[in-house]
C-alpha cells in the first residue's frame, strides 16, 4: 500500500536465469531476467505503526533492444 514504507529488506534469490538473444553482429537484441524469490523479509511502518513483512514469488523482466 502507498501508506507503507520499508526501511529494511532482505531478499534471497535461487534458480534465477538470465537469457539473451544475440544478433549476427554480436549485439544483444533481447534479454529476459527470471528471478525466483525463495524468501524475503523486511521491516518498516504503515501509518506510523511498525510492520514486518514476509514474501516469496518470482519476477520476470523482458527487454527488447534496438540499435
Amino acid at each position: 500500500p502507498s501508506s507503507a514504507s520499508i526501511s529494511e529488506l532482505n531478499i534471497t534469490y535461487n534458480n534465477s536465469v538470465i537469457e539473451a538473444e544475440i544478433d549476427k553482429d554480436g549485439r544483444i537484441t533481447s534479454m529476459t531476467h527470471t528471478l525466483v524469490v525463495s524468501k524475503a523479509n523486511g521491516n518498516g511502518k504503515m501509518l506510523l505503526v511498525p510492520i514486518t513483512v514476509e514474501l516469496h514469488g518470482s519476477f520476470v523482466s523482458n527487454y527488447k533492444i534496438s540499435y
